[in-house]
């Protein structure tokens, strides 16, 4: 498929919040494709688009695979330093050479992030992006990590046995933790379709190669919450 998208041009992020992005052939989880068109996790594009606009003494990325947060985030905030955790070392590997192929040096990578990890790193405001299949809500806990209060966080929520916590339950559990402090947005998953690309993509493919292309392989269930500070807290 990269042959048909890129026709032998360098592999670049072809629109979205890291539009220009230079990226890899190897994903470490899911599809790639989707990061190549810049549709990936398209629901959370006009948070980014906030996101861009802001200032962040630092940002957390939890759970960031090959990097395709951290390092856009780092491309789109060069003052700002980001911190990057994955337990996968594979994924760490792929995220030093991303970042080096996109001449990136605000980042630093590590392995996996406890709560003292959280309050080293968080500054007076700070985003946090966690991606952490379950262990979020063991994580994200303001009476453990304070510093918490002063962070914006984009969280991907999952199911979680060990915390006896659905989807559904994460919600409420998230919602009651943070009411007082942030704003909260409940983001569900959208069904792609071609109106979701950009016009420069169009013709690029077949449409039902396209709708592949973009197909995250998500269930329906899948959310995110967008915690953002409140501007009295």
């Amino acid at each position: 498929m990269e042959k048909f998208i890129y026709n032998d041009l360098p592999v670049t992020v072809l629109s979205g919040p890291f539009i220009g992005m230079n990226y890899i052939n190897e994903v470490v989880w899911g599809p790639i494709e989707s990061k190549w068109l810049g549709t990936y996790e398209r629901e959370l594009h006009r948070i980014f688009s906030s996101v861009s606009a802001r200032s962040y003494d630092s940002i957390i990325d939890i759970g960031s695979a090959e990097g395709y947060y951290s390092v856009g985030l780092a491309r789109m905030h060069p003052e700002t330093h980001v911190y990057s955790y994955d337990i996968d070392l594979w994924a760490r590997s792929q995220q030093l050479r991303l970042a080096k192929i996109n001449g990136v040096k605000n980042i630093s990578i590590y392995g996996r992030c406890a709560p003292a990890d959280l309050a080293r790193h968080i500054g007076k405001r700070s985003l946090l992006i966690c991606d952490i299949e379950g262990h979020e809500y063991s994580l994200l806990n303001s009476s453990v990590t304070p510093e918490l209060k002063r962070c914006d966080i984009i969280v991907e929520l999952h199911d979680s046995p060990a915390d006896k916590l659905d989807i559904e339950g994460g919600v409420k559990e998230l919602w009651q933790r943070f009411y007082k402090t942030h704003d909260i947005l409940l983001i569900p998953t959208e069904i792609r379709s071609l109106d979701d690309l950009d016009e420069s993509i169009v013709g690029k493919l077949p449409p039902a190669d396209a709708l592949a292309c973009m197909d995250e392989k998500r269930t329906p269930r899948a959310k995110w919450l967008w915690l953002s500070v409140k501007s009295s807290a």
